[in-house]
């Protein structure tokens, strides 16, 4: 799509061009030929004229009556047979298209008290009319020709613009959130350069926008994570102590609370300051039995088993940080979609990292929203929601696909 619309606005550019050339070569055509019709008829009636003043000056000098260019008719029954047939329904005209080609322009003069016609029959002398198809034609050649040349000229007019547009459509298109790099405006001054200052000018905003909200975010996590580093320390010390069964409990929910929040808190400051750039590959193992030993508690308290079947050398071209986050949301929520005693497996295979656990119920089409949480789901609603976003940022492909009839969901990341 983003290739299509430069090459429409291309085609409404050479329209307008090859419209506009047509517009006036029509125009240029009637003004032509209205002026070459015009031009030979007063040519004419100033031929007219001069016959009628000669014949009035010879009959003032008594001199018989003798027109060089034209004829004297005493009435209209006179009038050669096809002026006459016009003149007797229509005896006002001036000017008639007789037979055979004959053409008359004509007047009247007064001699003696008497009305008389001056007749001039003109067609040989109407050179336009005679050529009227060769004119035409030239015309009409000359139109295609003034055609041809608007559609030239609109082509590389066209193509200059459409050329930079699309040059701005995919440095846009190439641009990253974390890198929005606005020094791209070209140094001209029309409508495009107009175009790339405003669009150059909205990503400098936008800059100092995400920069702001990625300090708040690193400066609000960094000022969170002293005290809850106290909370846990001090749950980990009265979890340390011997307590009866119920405070147990309730200092074993405050740390894992604390460690959750932690987690949430390096999640944060991950989206906050993570890159874009290529990382070296991270082998996923180790990364995994991190995960598993954290989970270790909840697994044997539910009697969840996890199966890891991967490669030695399967990795993934993130951060450390970033894939510790990933696997730790996918193997806890996997975990935590699990019935007890069920298996989750972890393998590799196909260049992906596939984590499969057991459900009936398929992702809700909300699950990616913030704060959107499953249904006796320990979390606060933001580990999908971070997936997604470390996903868009950092192209992991994450599939997930739930098969019915194996009652599993199952989730897959690309490998490097």
């Amino acid at each position: 799509m983003r290739r299509l619309w430069p090459s429409r606005l291309r085609t409404r550019l050479l329209l307008a061009m090859s419209g506009f050339a047509l517009l006036v070569a029509a125009l240029f055509t009637l003004y032509a030929l209205a002026f070459a019709y015009t031009v030979e008829d007063q040519f004419i009636e100033r031929m007219l004229r001069d016959e009628a003043k000669l014949v009035l000056s010879q009959a003032d000098a008594g001199l018989a009556l003798r027109p060089q260019s034209a004829q004297l008719y005493a009435s209209i029954a006179d009038l050669p047979e096809d002026l006459r047939r016009v003149m007797a329904e229509e005896p006002a005209r001036t000017e008639v298209a007789g037979d055979d080609g004959r053409h008359y322009h004509l007047t009247t003069l007064t001699l003696d008290g008497a009305t008389v016609w001056l007749v001039a029959e003109v067609g040989e002398q109407l050179v336009f009319r005679r050529m009227r198809s060769a004119v035409i034609e030239i015309l009409g050649w000359s139109t295609l020709g003034a055609l041809a040349l608007a559609l030239a000229i609109g082509y590389l007019i066209a193509a200059g613009v459409t050329r930079r547009v699309e040059r701005l459509a995919l440095r846009l298109d190439s641009l990253q959130p974390d890198a929005l790099d606005s020094a791209f405006a070209a140094d001209a001054s029309d409508e495009v350069a107009a175009l790339e200052h405003g669009i150059a000018e909205l990503l400098s905003r936008l800059n100092r926008y995400v920069a702001r909200e990625q300090a708040f975010t690193r400066d609000a996590s960094h000022e969170l994570r002293t005290p809850l580093t106290i909370i846990q320390s001090a749950a980990e010390q009265l979890a340390a102590q011997p307590h009866d069964s119920q405070a147990a409990r309730r200092i074993a929910t405050i740390l894992t609370a604390a460690q959750q929040m932690a987690r949430t808190l390096q999640a944060l400051l991950t989206l906050a300051r993570a890159d874009t750039r290529p990382n070296t590959p991270v082998r996923v193992a180790p990364a995994i039995e991190r995960c598993i030993l954290e989970h270790a508690a909840l697994l044997d308290r539910m009697a969840i088993r996890i199966d890891v079947n991967v490669a030695p050398g399967a990795a993934v071209a993130v951060g450390a940080e970033v894939l510790d986050i990933v696997l730790r949301n996918l193997i806890g929520n996997a975990i935590a979609h699990s019935p007890p005693q069920s298996t989750i497996d972890v393998r590799s295979g196909n260049g992906r990292l596939r984590i499969s656990n057991p459900s009936e119920h398929p992702l809700d089409e909300h699950a990616f929203d913030e704060f959107s949480k499953g249904a006796g789901s320990p979390g606060i609603g933001l580990g999908l929601s971070i997936l997604k976003r470390l996903d868009e940022r950092f192209a992991l492909d994450l599939q997930f696909r739930h098969d019915a009839a194996a009652k599993r969901i199952d989730v897959s990341l690309r490998l490097a």
